[in-house]
């Protein structure tokens, strides 16, 4: 199976563990490991682990008890505050302006999370 060097990607560096955070092109990938850091890595310089399931974007598993009450009453607040967004049939800009800056994000990112809800839900 041919590696390769995509977004998300487990890979070793340097005796490290990363993910290939932008490929930049043939000579150059930026890493990024859990920690934040991001690295720059030729892929000559860049191995692949020999676990299974290698050459896959991983799939971040989320322990929901490990967020407090209020951690999940922000998490419904924006919800709330994206689908009422969501439910509106003509979303002016400053609407979505606003939604932006409540949930202190760029307008850009409402969009592409609107985009998503209506995808979870079988609208498009």
């Amino acid at each position: 199976m041919e590696q390769r060097l995509v977004p998300g990607v487990e890979v070793e560096h340097a005796g490290r563990r990363w993910r290939v955070h932008v490929p930049l092109g043939p000579d150059a990938v930026l890493l990024r490991n859990d920690a934040g850091e991001i690295v720059s890595a030729t892929p000559t310089q860049i191995g692949f682990p020999a676990d299974e399931g290698v050459g896959r974007p991983a799939i971040r598993v989320v322990d929901e008890r490990g967020f407090s009450d209020a951690q999940w009453g922000e998490a419904a607040r924006q919800r709330d505050l994206l689908a009422a967004l969501a439910g509106q049939p003509a979303r002016s800009r400053a609407a979505v302006d606003a939604v932006a800056n409540e949930l202190g994000i760029k307008r850009r990112r409402v969009w592409t999370l609107l985009r998503q809800m209506a995808g979870s839900d079988g609208r498009n």
